[in-house]
């Protein structure tokens, strides 16, 4: 991390104040830019050293995947438990679940195990060659997920999307094309997930950038009218009118929608400080 001349100054005048007033270190390391104070968290969590992973079963996502023979999948072992918390809820129900890049077919192969024979599996790639895959439960589209044309040609042909899993290019500016395509275009409940966002050499992510800036439109607070003696209710914005959650993970991050009409905060009990 380089910092400079200024934040050192606040660093030095923190470490002597902390000496004299905890206070007034606070206040200093306050004036800190978010970026500097996040970098000192991450280097109190490291000088505690790694803590010892939990031990979990392997669930029927990771099963099928050691299992797997024939068309190959790649996917980092922490995917599983990412696509089953966030999936499970189609699990035997109807579902039609878009995945961008193809590769050798394999992974189509695990979402029809794991969703069950109720599962439309729509997968999208720039190579010719993945249209082999397709049968009956299975369609496969040839195009560029960075091209808005395509997203316009596709839309009419899959009319319901409930997952739409980005795989592809895993270029940021293909990523928000097709976050900006598709997103609007999933069901009421649906569930945007794109994996291998990645962050090398300290150098900037435009698409997290992208994401950081809708998840900070989530947490918009604009009280509406009401009695403020027995609830709170917050105006939705257009983002929070759709949109559940926005979590991230390690390469991951994942987008759930579910309509949204009004935010409140009830009171209960009668005992108040």
């Amino acid at each position: 991390m380089r910092i400079n001349r200024d934040d050192l100054a606040i660093f030095k005048r923190s470490a002597g104040a902390l000496l004299k007033s905890p206070r007034g270190a606070y206040k200093l390391i306050q004036q800190l830019p978010a970026g500097d104070r996040a970098a000192n968290l991450l280097a109190a969590l490291s000088r505690k050293g790694p803590v010892p992973a939990q031990r979990r079963e392997p669930n029927r996502l990771e099963r099928f995947f050691d299992a797997k023979r024939g068309r190959g999948i790649q996917k980092w072992r922490h995917y599983f438990e990412i696509y089953d918390r966030h999936f499970q809820k189609f699990v035997g129900r109807e579902v039609h679940i878009v995945e961008v890049g193809v590769a050798s077919g394999g992974s189509m192969d695990m979402w029809r195990d794991y969703f069950g024979g109720r599962c439309h599996v729509y997968g999208i790639d720039v190579n010719p060659a993945c249209k082999q895959f397709e049968r009956e439960d299975i369609q496969v589209f040839i195009g560029d997920q960075g091209s808005r044309e395509f997203w316009r040609r596709f839309r009419p042909k899959v009319p319901v999307v409930d997952i739409f899993l980005d795989d592809g290019s895993h270029k940021a500016e293909h990523q928000i094309v097709a976050l900006e395509e598709m997103l609007p275009h999933l069901s009421s409940e649906g569930v945007y997930l794109c994996e291998d966002i990645e962050k090398r050499d300290h150098r900037p992510n435009d698409f997290l950038s992208y994401l950081f800036a809708l998840d900070n439109e989530l947490h918009q607070l604009r009280f509406a009218p009401g009695d403020a003696s027995s609830y709170l209710t917050g105006e939705v914005n257009a983002l929070q009118s759709c949109i559940r959650s926005i979590c991230f993970y390690p390469f991951v991050a994942v987008i759930e929608k579910q309509p949204t009409d009004i935010l409140r905060s009830d009171k209960r009990g009668g005992d108040w400080l």
